[in-house]
């Protein structure tokens, strides 16, 4: 028998569900020894799945019996075949270059003449890529924080009397969005000598799962892919202080043999020493400038600073005799920055809504802005001090 020309087309599928089929479509054309085609009968077909070369090992071989049309076209998936070795699903697509030899047995001999050997090219791609696991994905972004502009901060203090007192929290939107979920462990490079994670959140809510005692390795888990949205930093022994300054974090988000992602965070350690920075509270203080005078019969003669916490102190505000409370942080030197403060009032169709407060000089500022409530326009912004 001269050799025989077989057409081939090679057809790949895929599921919605990204499940790639054990097999792919294979269609030829038969001729026989004086080159006219087989037309409608019954072909078998010899496939071998060989590696690295048209001469290398075969992989995998199997059988097709099967009927041609009037041209002497037919089809079949390879895969699916009767095996004669090996096994069609466990195929090292990996093991590139792969070749594809077809051999016909047109007259029901069982011998099967070579018809041809031919580089496989797509197939064994798509199918690397089916018989491969899901790259795991997930997303984490850091929460803004409005203490330090400079990023995300996590405020420690040296103040603290209890492993549970004065320990900054470490913020973040979490989701595992591909792959199937697993623990997740967060290794949190960067932190100083005797500060430990002690606590972690699920959705900003104590967690059933989160470590009842500090990690003094700097490692935290996301059990089972779950969200989990903050983690907290301590100091492990609360008689001895960790140096004031700021520290940069780095969170690195990993399975058990893989990386997923990282973030960036600050750690602030303060001292909050208030005897160095603000008098003894209480303190009373009066007006003693203004230039929102379009509000001045609303604005308070005199304000209190009345008691603080770790990262608060409380005080009558400006323009009502409601209680408010600014949150804010002490650096070295006493200064603050981003300080948030509260309150609201508003007189005739002026609405004066205090947007920040800071120190300076033994005064304390309010920063107000001024704005129209039937416009809803900003008209200005102004101060009031108070020494």
């Amino acid at each position: 028998m001269k050799k025989i020309l077989i057409a081939l087309l090679i057809l790949i599928s895929f599921y919605l569900n990204a499940q790639v089929p054990q097999a792919f479509s294979y269609q030829g054309v038969a001729f026989d020894a004086e080159g006219a085609a087989l037309s409608e009968v019954s072909i078998s077909i010899e496939i071998k799945i060989l590696r690295e070369s048209a001469q290398g090992t075969t992989v995998y071989s199997e059988q097709h019996t099967i009927n041609t049309n009037a041209a002497g076209l037919y089809n079949l998936n390879i895969g699916q075949g009767t095996s004669q070795q090996g096994e069609f699903e466990n195929i090292d697509w990996s093991s590139l270059p792969m070749f594809i030899s077809v051999g016909l047995d047109a007259d029901g001999s069982g011998t099967f003449q070579s018809v041809g050997t031919s580089q496989l090219l797509s197939v064994p791609y798509a199918l690397r890529a089916g018989a491969a696991e899901v790259e795991p994905i997930i997303f984490v972004e850091a929460f803004p924080s409005f203490v330090e502009p400079g990023g995300p901060v996590a405020i420690v203090s040296n103040r603290s009397t209890s492993q549970y007192s004065g320990i900054g929290s470490i913020n973040f939107y979490y989701d595992w969005i591909q792959g199937t979920p697993e623990d997740v462990y967060i290794e949190i490079q960067g932190l100083p000598d005797n500060i430990s994670v002690f606590s972690a959140g699920l959705g900003g809510f104590s967690h059933s799962s989160s470590p009842t005692v500090e990690s003094t390795n700097g490692m935290d888990t996301i059990f089972y892919g779950q969200l989990q949205r903050r983690i907290t930093l301590g100091r492990n022994n609360i008689d001895l202080n960790v140096p004031n300054g700021l520290y940069p974090l780095t969170l690195i988000f990993k399975t058990k043999d893989k990386v997923l992602d990282s973030i960036n965070y600050n750690l602030q350690v303060i001292t909050n020493n208030y005897d160095d920075c603000i008098a003894t509270l209480p303190i009373t203080k009066a007006i003693t400038s203004n230039d929102c005078t379009e509000i001045t019969s609303i604005l308070e003669p005199t304000i209190t600073l009345t008691e603080f916490d770790i990262s608060d102190i409380k005080f009558t505000q400006p323009i009502s005799n409601e209680e408010g409370s600014l949150s804010f942080f002490i650096a070295n030197d006493c200064s603050r920055t981003n300080i948030e403060a509260d309150g609201m009032e508003s007189i005739d169709d002026i609405t004066a809504d205090i947007n920040n407060m800071f120190f300076e000089g033994g005064k304390c500022i309010f920063e107000i802005e001024l704005s129209n409530n039937v416009t809803s326009t900003v008209i200005r912004n102004c101060r009031v001090t108070y020494e």
